[in-house]
């Protein structure tokens, strides 16, 4: 993670394609789990508040929209699946199980978002 967040604060605040390409490789290539993902977007913003002076609100906005997009992974971005089972046995049950466990990571990652947005919100007295 340490690598990522030093390419982070390297960063001139506009990633090209190229750079959010190497960026989303590394992070893919690290295989975190969903606390290392929450921690990263964590030091995304932390990134963005030590370098506020730097930029207008909108790029620093801009630029930690475009960051944390890239810590979500294709599953959680579009992680909805079709299927049907029809079981006497367990497989039924546990097909149940495991959409809620779904749902209830998004939920998590939905309410970790909006906290991050609040914080930004407080931190740069944003008007809307």
């Amino acid at each position: 993670m340490d690598e990522i967040v030093e390419l982070l604060k390297l960063s001139d605040f506009i990633l090209s394609r190229s750079e959010k390409k190497d960026l989303k490789t590394a992070i893919l290539n690290q295989k975190f789990n969903k606390r290392e993902l929450d921690n990263l977007r964590s030091k995304i913003f932390d990134i963005a508040a030590e370098n506020q002076e730097k930029l207008n609100k909108e790029q620093l906005i801009q630029w930690i929209e475009n960051t944390s997009k890239l810590t979500l992974s294709k599953n959680q971005e579009n992680d909805s699946t079709n299927s049907s089972y029809f079981s006497q046995g367990t497989v039924c049950r546990s097909a149940i199980i495991q959409q809620l466990k779904s749902v209830f990571s998004r939920l998590a990652t939905i309410k970790f978002l909006k906290k991050l947005f609040e914080r930004i919100n407080e931190t740069f007295q944003l008007k809307y």
